[in-house]
């Protein structure tokens, strides 16, 4: 970019929450306590719908304080976050 060009761009709270989410996402280990802090409650509801599925098919173990990708989730984990993302905005946005 050339110094007489500047280039601005405020992000939503969305923006700033689901891409906390999205970093969060690239362990394989996700802290629930973590979530409490970026999702709110409804959003963290529809988040646990999702990873309730994930679970059933082999790619999240859910223990007390944490979701656990499987080997098969950490194979498939950015699919897994942009679809959670997705999942829970297209839930809030129908509501």
């Amino acid at each position: 970019m050339s110094k007489e060009m500047s280039f601005y761009s405020q992000q939503t709270d969305y923006h700033e929450r689901f891409s906390k989410l999205s970093g969060i996402m690239q362990f394989p280990v996700i802290s629930k306590e973590a979530l409490k802090d970026i999702l709110k409650e409804e959003e963290l509801k529809f988040f646990r719908e999702r990873m309730k599925e994930y679970e059933e098919k082999g790619l999240v173990k859910e223990n007390e304080e944490s979701y656990v990708l499987t080997t098969d989730g950490v194979f498939w984990g950015n699919n897994l976050s942009s679809d959670v993302i997705i999942y829970v905005l297209e839930k809030l946005f129908k509501s």
